[in-house]
């Protein structure tokens, strides 16, 4: 029986538990498309919104379309971290974007996701820096100040060969990245999805790729403490750019989740009736307690009931879309057992929720050993399933893995391997 591979669990996970986080006290948007005229959006330079995209270099019949560089950043900063209590936010973004060389076989030179500081440096780069820096200088990690993933797709003396996927912290030397299987002749449409975890400091990208004329999904990683290298309030955004070869790079919609509030400079002076309610005022607090706990859960549930939602389509998507009659009924017969022998969790009544909405009974305490449950896939059925590499490295060092793993339908096989290196030594890539 197939099992679904290991290293893709966190970036499932990861993404799922950051969908419970609710992010009407962050930011949240949602762009199905670009208009003109929206002030929602920042363009810099080369970039303009045009027939329900954003072309961020140069897109213009009978002109040069080589060394243009362009920006399209949401016009509201992010906060990131709060400087009184060094929380830092969870954030979650997916985008999707096409790099089109026309046909031709050589182009240059790639887009970027990025945070950085509010005041960004004025684009006086183009080609391999990619709209990013402030000067020429494509590794002075001084003078620079981001943190970005890049869809690079020419081969510059600091990257690895091929197109590829990395992840940059203020230098364009990647310090993880992954070869990209994209098809920028043909000008196919990617789907990407980024995560940060603000307690593991996971930063997680998977991304879409082309094999054999199929989809195929790709995934990065890398440990990094956004709050080290970032101000608080960060600009973020999509940057592009081409050098002496170039290609069309278009972005197609956009949407953005986060979970810090924005703090504002200038607080508001405390009310000393406000602070001290007159009578009946306390029973007036606990309805809004009431409500803000009855809307609380709602969005909580909601928000629950989507992330295993998208938990469960992705293991049924990355399981061939089989019936799973053979393995899904393990965690529901386990729960009937755990129901017969009356260990197991109790269904509280109507009546019991009330008392608890009501705060005439306390909330419930959950026990302190959960059930654990287990995904097991039945055989695939349909066209072969292949991850091609799972990064996971940490910003201060340690040890550099890729792994691969791929699962061939015709003769029933699972194959893994994996390989490490120090820090010290050339990041690993895999071609």
């Amino acid at each position: 029986m197939f099992k679904l591979p290991v290293p893709f669990l966190p970036f499932v996970f990861s993404t799922f538990f950051t969908l419970i986080i609710p992010s009407a006290s962050g930011l949240s948007f949602n762009f199905t498309s670009f208009i003109v005229g929206d002030q929602n959006i920042s363009y810099e330079d080369a970039a303009y919104p045009a027939e329900g995209a954003v072309q961020l270099t140069k897109n213009l019949r009978n002109a040069n379309m080589n060394l243009s560089s362009g920006r399209a950043t949401y016009s509201k900063p992010m906060q990131l971290w709060d400087e009184a209590s060094g929380n830092l936010t969870d954030f979650t973004t997916h985008f999707s974007f096409s790099i089109d060389s026309q046909g031709r076989t050589t182009y240059g030179d790639g887009l970027a996701f990025f945070l950085g500081p509010e005041e960004l440096p004025p684009l006086l780069s183009k080609g391999g820096s990619l709209g990013l820096l402030r000067n020429n200088q494509p590794l002075n990690t001084t003078d620079n100040q981001f943190v970005a993933v890049e869809f690079d797709i020419f081969q510059n003396y600091f990257d690895p060969p091929g197109e590829h996927v990395g992840i940059d912290i203020n230098s364009m030397q990647s310090v993880n990245n992954i070869t990209w299987l994209c098809d920028i002749s043909g000008g196919r449409i990617t789907e990407a999805w980024i995560s940060y975890n603000s307690s593991t400091h996971n930063l997680s990208v998977a991304f879409t790729g082309y094999r054999n004329n199929a989809v195929e999904m790709q995934f990065l990683s890398q440990i990094v403490r956004l709050r080290d290298f970032l101000p608080a309030r960060v600009s973020f955004g999509f940057s592009a750019s081409t050098g002496d070869l170039f290609a069309l790079h278009t972005l197609y919609s956009w949407d953005f989740n986060s979970s810090l509030e924005i703090v504002d400079n200038v607080t508001a002076p405390i009310d000393p009736a406000a602070a001290s309610p007159p009578n009946g005022g306390s029973r007036r607090n606990r309805k809004k307690n009431r409500t803000g706990l009855a809307v609380g859960l709602g969005v909580g549930g909601g928000a629950i009931v989507v992330g295993a939602a998208l938990v469960g389509f992705v293991i049924k998507f990355m399981c061939g879309h089989k019936d799973d009659e053979e393995g899904g009924h393990v965690l529901e017969e386990y729960m009937d057992d755990e129901f017969e022998r009356g260990t197991g969790p109790k269904k509280p009544s109507i009546r019991q929720a009330l008392h608890v909405l009501n705060f005439d009974a306390p909330l419930p305490m959950l026990p302190s050993k959960m059930p654990v449950p287990s995904y097991i896939a039945p055989p695939m059925s349909a066209s072969s399933l292949s991850i091609m590499s799972y990064g996971l490295t940490d910003s201060e060092g340690g040890m550099n893995k890729s792994s691969s793993y791929s699962y061939n339908t015709n003769s029933s096989q699972f194959t893994a391997s994996s390989s490490a290196s120090s820090a010290s030594a050339m990041l690993p890539h895999e071609g």
